[in-house]
């Protein structure tokens, strides 16, 4: 609650957008993104800003960071329990992202769930 009273989703989304962050840093984003969106009306608001194809386009630049991984599957399993959500998803190639991590590492638990 404090984070999204703070401004924390469009901030978030913006430096994940720069793509200046390191890996360390995207995933901790992500991490917090996917935090905001576990309170379903904070998680609209966290896809309406843009969330997901910010995410996405973050993985993608590192995609072999476990972290981001792991922030990235934790952030996807989230915001694909709405609908809108879901459907970004699908439009932003979270489908794509989903099967190149569980591809890639199909001995992880974490990110096989």
């Amino acid at each position: 609650e404090e984070l999204v009273k703070e401004g924390a989703i469009p901030e978030l989304i913006s430096m994940l957008n720069s793509g200046k962050g390191s890996a360390k840093a995207n995933a901790a984003m992500i991490d917090a993104l996917g935090r905001i969106c576990a309170i379903p009306v904070h998680g609209a608001s966290v896809v309406q800003a843009g969330g997901i194809p910010a995410v996405i386009a973050a993985f993608n630049r590192d995609p072999d960071d476990i972290g981001v991984v792991h922030s990235t599957a934790a952030f996807m399993q989230q915001v694909a329990k709405t609908p809108e959500g879901a459907a970004e998803l699908v439009n932003n190639d979270g489908i794509g992202a989903i099967v190149r991590m569980m591809t890639k590492f199909a001995d992880n638990i974490p990110v096989q769930s």
